[in-house]
């Protein structure tokens, strides 16, 4: 393949992403995570959750809050992704292809991901890493000097799985659906898949050792992790954590709107179509990859319990979605026409989908941002001007519901004076991004000593909710006291 036509396949495959992301790369990406990713002097967020790689690209990238920019590196990454990805499988980029890719980069899992705008570089970084790792892979069975390509394998998957955890679980159904795909039909020896399987179980491994490392070196204990890996869970109850997890596994691939949100319901018809089309015209071998590429995502999902387990997590769903639709479409000619408009439907619903999410952000952005105005501006009326102005909030606003439905684990609607009951350290952040940065945080005893005062005062936006007491504004924004 001649390079000019390399470069032009990537070309049509990013203007694919354009058109899918459209509504997300012209807007600024302030959701909640955003204030502290990006006040943050040190960026040990990232250690702290075992993300070293993650830490590396943040320090030495540009900045993530910014219209257009990491969006647009995340689409230029899928779509070489893609492009590696097809080769690996002996694809041609012929109509089947672009067809499919909205699938692969614009399946509504990756907006649970997306939406957090510091991870939408690093997530396209990996995804790269993680397809140039399987494409290493099939290329090392068939070329000279297996032992070195091994080895870049092992570094690029190490890294990716260093960038975010669900990479993993990516490379794995990555490399079910090269077997189930090949062009030639052909299988690989079982030793050659085992080779597969350590260099996965290496790079996790290798990420974990380095990460303790980076732990050690900064003073920065991990355990974000801790809180989704439930092996009490697991080994307690096992039947229950498969069921749980089977249970997540229906609604996620049947489109359910209790899942995404809105309703997804084409998603179950290419999976069903993609089964039947395996059963019938394939062999009992691929019939067992179609059962591990729908399996392969949901991994975590079991060491979790079956249970809290954010969506978000669960990338490798639109790797197992494209390959079922790559499935379809390698049919009976006679049939091609038909999985075609199914899948278009799908894109269709995904757009949709990625675009009333968008609309959610949008209009909750544009509440948070009026909602600080109108607190600084209250605020400023109690304190002389030219003075800093302590301030302590009380409780966190009522979220309204929003327009359009979102996945409960979503922040696309959640505000940032809501977030966790109201934590002031976020909202401090975000007042902070907005320019205003003559705001003083109380310390948490003079907190704790504040909230007599607040007992009587009416909540957020009722005349009251904002007055000075000993020099400091007190803000009520609920009821219930928020995270002290």
């Amino acid at each position: 393949m001649k390079r000019e036509y390399l470069w032009r396949e990537c070309a049509i495959l990013f203007a694919l992403f354009v058109a899918v992301y459209f509504p997300m790369l012209t807007s600024l990406p302030l959701s909640t995570d955003a204030e502290v990713t990006t006040m943050s002097q040190d960026h040990y967020y990232w250690l702290v959750s075992g993300r070293w790689a993650a830490y590396l690209i943040t320090i030495t990238f540009p900045p993530h809050l910014v219209p257009y920019l990491t969006l647009a590196i995340f689409g230029a990454c899928a779509a070489v992704a893609y492009r590696l990805l097809l080769s690996a499988c002996r694809l041609e980029a012929d109509w089947r292809a672009y067809l499919t890719f909205p699938i692969f980069c614009g399946f509504p899992i990756w907006m649970f991901i997306l939406e957090f705008s510091s991870n939408a570089a690093h997530s396209g970084v990996a995804l790269l890493l993680t397809t140039a790792s399987v494409w290493l892979m099939s290329e090392r069975f068939q070329r000279k000097r297996p032992v070195v390509r091994a080895v870049c394998e092992l570094a690029l998957l190490t890294v990716a799985v260093s960038i975010y955890q669900a990479f993993a679980l990516v490379y794995g159904t990555l490399l079910i659906a090269w077997l189930l795909l090949r062009a030639d039909g052909g299988r690989w020896r079982m030793w050659e898949i085992y080779q597969a399987v350590a260099v996965l179980a290496s790079a996790c491994v290798l990420s974990g050792a380095i990460g303790r490392l980076f732990n050690y070196l900064f003073g920065v204990p991990p355990g974000y992790l801790d809180q989704f890996i439930r092996l009490d869970l697991l080994l307690g109850a096992p039947m229950e954590a498969i069921r749980n997890t089977l249970d997540t596994m229906v609604q996620a691939y049947a489109g359910s709107s209790y899942y995404y949100g809105a309703n997804l319901s084409v998603a179950g018809a290419v999976v069903i179509a993609a089964i039947l089309a395996v059963l019938l015209q394939r062999s009992a071998w691929s019939a067992f990859l179609l059962l591990s590429l729908l399996v392969a995502p949901f991994g975590f999902l079991v060491l979790a319990g079956g249970v809290g387990f954010p969506p978000r997590a669960l990338l490798a769903i639109p790797v197992a979605m494209w390959a079922m639709s790559m499935v379809l479409l390698k049919t009976r000619r006679t049939a091609q026409p038909i999985w075609a408009a199914v899948i278009v439907a799908l894109a269709v619903q995904s757009v949709a989908m990625i675009s009333s999410y968008e609309a959610v952000r949008r209009l909750r952005s544009d509440r948070d941002t009026k909602a600080a105005a109108q607190i600084y501006y209250r605020a400023s009326e109690l304190v002389e001007a030219g003075q800093p102005k302590k301030i302590d909030f009380f409780g966190a606003m009522t979220n309204p519901e929003p327009l359009y439905p979102v996945n409960p684990y979503s922040t696309a609607g959640a505000s940032l004076f809501s977030w966790d009951t109201g934590i002031q350290a976020r909202m401090f952040a975000y007042l902070k991004i907005l320019g205003y940065k003559d705001l003083v945080a109380l310390k948490k005893p003079e907190r704790e000593a504040m909230i007599p005062e607040f007992e009587g005062m009416p909540t957020w936006p009722a005349a009251g909710s904002v007055k000075l007491v000993d020099g400091v504004v007190l803000v009520k924004l609920g009821a219930v006291a928020g995270r002290y």
